[in-house]
C-alpha cells in the first residue's frame, strides 16, 4: 500500500469500530452536566444566603430608626416640660435606682411607648428617663447653689438625665441607644 492510498473500510471493520465504542461520550457528557448542575445549586443557595443577609440588616436599621426616634420623642418632651421635669404622675417613667435596660419589661410601668399614626401606642418604640443629677457649670463656680431662686446665674445650672429607648422591628431585632441630655433650669 502506498502512502497515497486510502485503505477501504470494509462494513464489518466500520460495524466493529462502532461496537468497539464503550459510551465514553455519554459518560464525559453526564459528568460535564453533574458538574454544572452543582455549580447552578451552590450559587442559588449562596444567593438565598446573600438575600436573607441582606434582610436582617434591613430588618436591624428599622430597629435603630425606631430607638432613634423614641430618643428625639425623649429628648423633646424633656425640653417641653422643663419646669416641671420627668415624674410618674406626668405620664413619663422616671427610674432612680438601679437600671439596667437588658433588664426592664419594657412595658407601661417602666417605659413610655410612642403613638404610631393612628393614636394607638407602638410597642416597637420606647423610652425611659432617669434623672442622674442637678449640675452647675464649671464656668458658675463650685459653690454655686442651683436650687437657689435668687442666684443670678442659675442659667449655668442644669438637669441631667439618661434617656434610653428600645426600638424593635418585626422580626425581632433589638437596638438600644442611650444619651445624656441636659436642659437648663428655668
Amino acid at each position: 500500500m502506498t502512502p497515497n492510498q486510502i485503505p477501504e473500510i470494509t462494513k464489518s471493520d466500520a460495524f466493529n469500530l462502532v461496537y468497539r465504542q464503550r459510551g465514553s461520550t455519554l459518560i464525559v457528557s453526564l459528568i460535564i452536566l453533574i458538574v454544572l448542575m452543582l455549580l447552578g445549586v451552590s450559587a442559588m443557595v449562596t444567593s438565598d444566603t446573600q438575600y436573607k443577609l441582606a434582610g436582617n440588616l434591613q430588618f436591624e436599621k428599622i430597629a435603630m430608626d425606631n430607638a432613634e426616634i423614641s430618643v428625639n420623642a425623649a429628648e423633646q418632651w424633656l425640653e417641653q416640660n422643663k419646669t416641671s421635669g420627668p415624674s410618674a404622675s406626668s405620664g413619663v417613667a422616671v427610674i432612680t435606682t438601679g437600671f439596667d435596660p437588658f433588664a426592664l419589661t419594657w412595658n407601661n410601668s417602666d417605659s413610655i411607648a410612642l403613638p404610631d399614626v393612628n393614636g394607638n401606642t407602638d410597642e416597637t418604640k420606647r423610652y425611659t428617663i432617669r434623672y442622674v443629677s442637678n449640675y452647675a457649670s464649671p464656668l458658675a463656680g463650685a459653690s454655686m447653689d442651683c436650687s437657689d431662686p435668687t442666684n443670678e446665674r442659675n442659667f449655668d445650672c442644669v438637669n441631667t438625665y439618661v434617656v434610653t429607648a428600645r426600638g424593635l422591628s418585626l422580626r425581632g431585632a433589638t437596638k438600644f441607644i442611650q444619651t445624656y441630655y441636659a436642659v437648663p433650669f428655668q
